[in-house]
């Protein structure tokens, strides 16, 4: 766990402990830690096997304290291990072609609880979902489910040690098991080496149960599965396999001098109760700060104007603004993930006034195709909505150039900061929340000298056959949909489907709504908004709030889709889909910065500004057939109705 040696690293801890108890000053207390690395659990023989409970109970944020009431994920593997509960879960490691075989047990504190504006489950109700992974969403049979997310575990925690904990309706059109749900997942094996994750997923409080803990990273193959340095020794077919064993030996040592982490980042929300202990606040609120302004972060955290006893906390790895540190001749890989509920980061890497460059590896766990000479490069910033996941590669070569005179010899001193909206109309707070901006995390480059020069990445250039072949256009359905309809024919060349997205506020109701029109079209979306949206002109423009019941989409297996996504709001939204990887062909506005974007260039989520849309093409397998959502994965606009339900029908196969 880190990099600090056990006792320095146990001098921040007992420091952290001491603050949150009084004993100490906080200038003492917030001496940075070592960025941590995440522990792992591999699968075995091809199984990756356990028990994943979900538990409330109280975890350290070194640099902070103790805090009660966080609701997080600790994995037993196989049928002896202990499942630990951690703000910074294990990483999941497993291969394509592996099966994740695994129980689901809710131990969550007996609470009948809806948040505030949903209709769904309840806090003591959850289930989880394998974030971004092109797999089934099998509905449960004999107790068994795929990766379905509309199925509900009721927790197993007895109240006082009398009876189970009962909410006094369960939800209509969601199948609930009793304490624990069983999964078996099937990973293809051809399936995308990456980074994925895994979360709760019970609708109508999904925002507030990740905002308390309940997500974890999940890695499929191996990072050097899909980039080199030089040459890649590990597979003959390659383009660029290793020639001889003086290449392999190179290449080796060149990655002994390429360190990755893991960027793990996740906010949550603090009070101190009366009796001074820290508790997570009783409802997540993205205005927890400022409803109106921009609040600094101080020490990886804000707190309202005047509010000493409350704290909004964005941590890295588990850790308050942590330190990186990249040693002499070392670059870095960073495998980032927004694994928090609603929360954005607009991120910028910078030493001093300058930017820091990168080169794009992969996005949202598919690799990003390049060659060294037509690399895909960022300057310095990204952009992260909820549940978005890049790697990208630090070279040392390229930072000294950026940083011109600056790189001589000596450290360089550099961070990565969270910074203000770029909105289309130029003004920074009208089309999102404010949320926190300041360091999250310190860098440092030791010995940077000018004489050091590039060492670009080559990232797998091979075509992802599962995602970007070109379908059989005879595609036939082998069934109806589970309501009984037909699916949808097969889109015609040059014609998409319209999708909308749209939120506000009638009367004294908030609205999060969404528009599915299956009927192929060849004009681009012109939703004309009234200045004052009626409930009537929301339905007859077809904007839906969520119903389990209600299948919005059912398309056959095997075809590609072309949809135009339509954000009618005046806020972002982040469009995702599940069971699937969507190319993005065309933007009508900007999407701000850190978006590679082109035919390599997969996602399973895509930031639209308002008024904005986006043309996507994607192509679902009979692998995928099921029922499963899309949704804005600002989980707050997901859990009060921005979702819908799709339906993908196997095609018949000679």
């Amino acid at each position: 766990m880190g990099t600090a040696p056990v006792r320095q690293r146990n001098i921040i801890l007992g420091a952290a402990m001491a603050w949150a108890i009084g004993l100490i000053s906080p200038a003492v207390a917030a001496e940075r830690p070592a960025l941590a690395d995440l522990p792992s659990i591999a699968s075995e023989q091809g199984v990756f096997s356990g028990t994943l409970t979900a538990e409330e109970t109280g975890a350290v944020v070194p640099g902070f304290g103790r805090i009660e009431g966080l609701q997080l994920y600790g994995f037993a593997p196989g049928t002896t291990g202990t499942a630990t509960p951690s703000l910074a879960p294990a990483v999941w490691a497993v291969k394509p072609g592996d099966i994740l075989d695994f129980t689901l047990r809710d131990e969550l504190a007996c609470n009948n609880q809806r948040p505030e504006g949903t209709g769904g489950a309840v806090m003591s109700q959850t289930n989880v979902h394998t974030h971004g992974l092109i797999v089934s969403p099998a509905a449960p049979q004999n107790g068994v489910a795929g990766d379905y997310v509309l199925v509900l575990a009721n927790t197993d925690h007895k109240p006082a040690g009398t009876t189970p904990c009962q909410p006094a309706q369960q939800h209509r059109g969601m199948e609930t098991f009793e304490g624990s749900i069983k999964y078996h997942i099937p990973i293809p094996k051809d399936h995308p080496a990456g980074l994925y994750w895994y979360h709760a997923h019970a609708h109508g409080v999904s925002q507030q149960q990740i905002a308390r803990g309940l997500s974890g990273l999940i890695t499929i193959g191996d990072l050097w599965d899909y980039t080199a340095l030089t040459c890649d020794p590990d597979d003959q077919a390659s383009p660029i396999h290793c020639k001889d064993q003086a290449a392999v030996n190179h290449e080796k040592e060149l990655r002994t001098l390429t360190d990755a982490h893991f960027i793990m980042l996740k906010d949550i929300q603090v009070e101190k109760h009366k009796d001074g202990t820290w508790h997570t606040v009783k409802w997540y609120d993205a205005g927890f700060c400022s409803n109106n302004s921009y609040s600094e972060l101080k020490d990886g955290a804000c707190s309202p104007a005047g509010n000493n006893r409350q704290k909004w906390l964005v941590t890295v790895n588990g850790q308050l603004q942590p330190k990186l540190t990249s040693a002499d001749n070392h670059s870095q890989i960073l495998r980032m993930a927004n694994i928090s509920a609603s929360m954005s980061y607009n991120l910028e890497f910078r030493a001093g006034g300058k930017l820091i460059p990168f080169q794009y590896i992969a996005n949202d766990g598919v690799h990003a195709g390049q060659d060294q000479e037509k690399r895909i490069l960022g300057q310095g910033r990204i952009l992260l909505m909820p549940s978005a996941r890049v790697e990208i590669y630090i070279d040392r070569g390229d930072v000294c150039q950026a940083l011109g005179a600056d790189c001589n010899g000596g450290d360089i001193n550099a961070g990565l900061d969270v910074v203000k909206w770029a909105c289309p109309d130029g003004d920074p707070l009208s089309c999102a929340d404010p949320w926190p901006i300041g360091r999250i995390m310190d860098i440092t480059f030791e010995k940077l000298d000018s004489g050091e020069k590039p060492r670009p990445l080559d990232v797998d250039t091979s075509p992802l056959s599962n995602q970007l072949a070109v379908p059989d256009h005879n595609v036939v359905a082998a069934g109806l949909c589970s309501d009984g309809r037909a699916p949808e024919p097969p889109l015609p060349s040059g014609t998409h489907r319209v999708i909308g997205l749209w939120n506000g506020t009638i009367g004294k109701d908030e609205l999060f709504t969404m528009m599915t029109d299956p009927t192929p079209s060849t004009a681009m979306p012109d939703i004309k908004v009234p200045a004052k949206v009626s409930k009537a002109w929301l339905k007859q423009m077809g904007f839906l709030p969520f119903d389990h019941n209600r299948t919005n989409l059912c398309v056959t297996a095997g075809g590609v889709e072309t949809w135009v996504v339509f954000n009618a709001a005046d806020e972002y939204h982040n469009f995702h889909v599940h069971q699937s990887k969507f190319s993005v062909l065309e933007i009508n506005a900007g999407v701000g910065p850190g978006r590679a974007i082109g035919s390599t260039v997969l996602h399973d989520n895509f930031p639209i500004p308002p008024k904005g849309w986006i043309k996507i093409q994607v192509r679902f397998s009979n692998e995928v057939a099921g029922r499963f959502v899309y949704h804005c994965h600002i989980l707050e606009h997901e859990d009060k109705g921005m979702m819908s339900i799709m339906e993908v029908v196997a095609q018949k196969t000679p």
